[in-house]
């Protein structure tokens, strides 16, 4: 289950995130220290997190895939 989240911009913490995926700018990453796991979107707001390993990947694809079909739109919008 992904646990409630306020979306913020993360405090830094490099060394204690192992980023485990990226696409188009989202990043899943694990918490070296508490094992659990936040997406990052691509302008470094935290939008979910996890201590389920299975649920954060369902949304991180869900996240990756949204953003893909509206990325897909706007280019038809502009041919």
């Amino acid at each position: 289950m992904t646990l409630p989240n306020i979306p913020f911009q993360p405090l830094g913490g490099k060394y204690f995130w192992e980023t485990l995926t990226y696409s188009n700018g989202w990043e899943l990453q694990k918490n070296k220290l508490t094992l659990h796991y936040r997406i990052l979107d691509p302008a470094n707001i935290r939008e979910s997190w996890s201590v389920d390993e299975e649920q954060i990947w369902h949304a991180f694809r869900a996240l990756t895939n949204q953003q893909n079909k509206s990325n897909s739109g706007r280019s038809r919008e502009n041919t």
